[in-house]
């Protein structure tokens, strides 16, 4: 019950009981982690934003510095639009696809 595909992964075996207090605690913890830990975003002396990466580029660049609304455009990118769907079909599965009879 669980893949890993093109950069994407899905647990669906995770599960816990009613009286599993302690497993519902870090379910809860996994679910509601922030798109980046606190520690490796910093702002410096100039007021913009220092962003370490996890890990180094091919170029070795280990930090990002940006402004702050730069930050938070990129921060915001990640942000789904409302009612937009997540998951695309495409080929067969497409929805106005001639084969698929609909």
């Amino acid at each position: 019950m669980c893949a890993d595909e093109q950069g994407f992964s899905l647990h669906a075996a995770v599960r816990c009981g009613a009286d599993e207090r302690q497993r519902l605690e870090q379910l809860c913890r996994d679910i509601t982690r922030p798109a980046l830990a606190n520690g490796r975003v910093q702002c410096n002396s100039a007021g913009r934003v220092v962003l370490k990466l996890k890990t180094a580029w091919r170029d070795g660049t280990t930090h990002i510095v940006m402004s702050p609304l730069a930050f938070m455009q990129r921060l915001a990118a990640l942000v789904p639009r409302p009612r937009l769907h997540l998951i695309r079909f495409h080929g067969v599965l497409a929805r106005r696809t001639p084969s698929c009879g609909l």
